[in-house]
């Protein structure tokens, strides 16, 4: 994007998104990505995230600036944005009302979603056990992972690996994606293959380049789980979901103590069940 007045930037929106700003960076290096939050402190009306991300791009040229233009802008929700620009890294932690922010020039820096700060701690709830579960599963997770490659480079295929496999990988996923200021380019994760694309911004417009690379086959349980989130797609009859959730069921009651595994789980049970009971109803009215 080459706006009439600020930065050139660019940005990874997705299907169903209106607005560009989730993931991106500037011709100034500093990189963006936003996370959602779980905070009381809300309010019935304000700015949308993806706005205020879009003008983070557009209009700062270091972390300090993206602080003030997120300061300036009135929040209606709870979102996490993730800044980098070279060794300086941040996370800005945002609610209706407050602005906390943690630095960090440590070699790996992460998000997932939920509060680090003291202060925004105290606003946190959590919708449900399981989201609570899942979030710190992957920071814990990720965190395992710096440490094991803290004096070395990871390449794009380890992160890409990373970002694909549990716990980091959810089927709800908005994007998978590495960014690159400096070489000016970013790496996308295909959803349903082995596969990822190689983005260059070195020329007038965009090339792509295409490649693939193994990883582990997916583990059971998520196995399952993309298969009924397929077969809630697809609308498909009540004795296929019924077959699904005794899989479900059967793996569950095998893996008493894969604690993040069964958590998603529980999830797709309940998603499973409330559709069965809907169709029941609808059948009956």
């Amino acid at each position: 994007v080459v706006p009439k007045e600020g930065i050139p930037y660019f940005a990874v929106t997705a299907l169903g998104v209106h607005a560009l700003g989730i993931t991106g960076f500037n011709e100034k290096g500093l990189t963006l990505a936003v996370h959602q939050l779980h905070l009381r402190d809300v309010r019935a009306d304000g700015v949308p995230v993806a706005i205020v991300s879009n003008e983070i791009l557009r209009t700062a040229s270091s972390i300090d600036e993206a602080f003030e233009v997120i300061k300036n802008y009135n929040r209606a929700g709870s979102w996490a944005f993730v800044l980098t620009q070279g060794h300086d890294k941040a996370v800005v932690e945002t609610s209706a009302e407050r602005t906390e922010i943690r630095r960090s020039s440590a070699s790996y820096f992460f998000q997932t979603n939920h509060v680090l700060t003291p202060v925004m701690q105290l606003s946190e709830f959590d919708i449900t056990s399981g989201t609570a579960l899942e979030t710190r599963a992957r920071f814990y997770y990720l965190n395992s992972f710096t440490d094991q490659v803290q004096k070395q480079n990871a390449k794009v295929e380890k992160l890409l690996s990373v970002l694909s496999s549990a716990p980091v990988a959810r089927p709800d996923n908005i994007q998978r994606l590495v960014l690159a200021p400096k070489q000016k380019k970013l790496w996308i994760k295909d959803f349903d293959t082995d596969a990822y694309w190689e983005v260059s911004f070195k020329k007038e417009f965009p090339s792509f380049v295409r490649y693939g690379f193994s990883e582990p086959e997916a583990p059971s349980w998520q196995q399952d789980f993309r298969q009924a989130w397929a077969e809630m797609k697809n609308n498909c009859e009540p004795p296929k979901l019924t077959s699904i959730l005794a899989s479900i069921e059967e793996w569950i009651s095998k893996n008493p103590t894969a604690g993040y595994d069964q958590a998603r789980l529980h999830f797709t049970k309940g998603c499973l069940l409330s559709i069965l009971g809907q169709r029941a109803a609808s059948h009956y009215a």
